[in-house]
């Protein structure tokens, strides 16, 4: 998802200077921690993780934190799982409920949040 402020296109430039930094001073992403304040959907703070860096991620807007957590929290062991859960919720028949009248463009408030089939697989859900 793109949203204003997001990092996920500069997010190799910002590493490049880490590195750069990094090699500088001596110091090993290996057991190092990352600070990713301000970190909205985690864009960076998963750049960092996957780099070995243990991050440490903040956000005062709740719905971001919630996103970033689970990009950043969910054990590698346990993504399989993950698939298999959300392979059974998008086979689910489409059901017209909340997010379908809510959020998608032919719901009665016309908003272009979701396509129409994915609002009635969560409302499936």
């Amino acid at each position: 998802m793109d949203y204003i402020g997001s990092k996920a296109r500069i997010v190799d430039w910002v590493f490049q200077h880490v590195r750069y930094h990094l090699v500088d001073l001596g110091i090993s992403a290996e057991g190092a921690w990352f600070l990713d304040g301000c970190s909205g959907t985690g864009a960076v703070g998963v750049r960092a993780a996957e780099l070995g860096f243990s991050v440490l991620a903040c956000d005062q807007m709740e719905y971001a934190y919630h996103v970033a957590r689970g990009k950043l929290c969910l054990p590698v062991g346990r993504c399989g799982e993950a698939a298999e859960h959300i392979s059974a919720m998008n086979s689910l028949p489409p059901l017209d409920g909340p997010f379908t009248r809510l959020y998608s463009p032919g719901g009665e408030a016309g908003r272009m949040y979701l396509t129409e089939e994915n609002a009635g697989r969560l409302d499936s859900c």
